[in-house]
């Protein structure tokens, strides 16, 4: 699924624990359309995993994305 890939991506793409990517090239990376990686961001946003500001997406809840993220490199295996 991709919000477990994009998990994996943004611990990869974040810099001091924001990530700052921007949508479409993130989008085109992950093979999926800017409206579903806006939606999954949305739901990481409302779930807590990560907080919206001026520079880009803080994460907030590093264990939960960690989970999600390892959820890719098992099923990838």
């Amino acid at each position: 699924p991709l919000e477990n890939r994009l998990a994996a991506f943004i611990f990869t793409a974040a810099t001091g624990g924001v990530y700052r990517e921007k949508h479409t090239e993130a989008a085109e990376f992950l093979g999926v359309s800017y409206r579903h990686l806006l939606y999954v961001l949305a739901d990481f946003v409302k779930k807590g995993i990560l907080k919206k500001n001026k520079s880009g997406y803080l994460i907030t809840d590093f264990k939960t994305l960690q989970e999600l993220a390892d959820k890719v490199k098992l099923n990838g295996s």
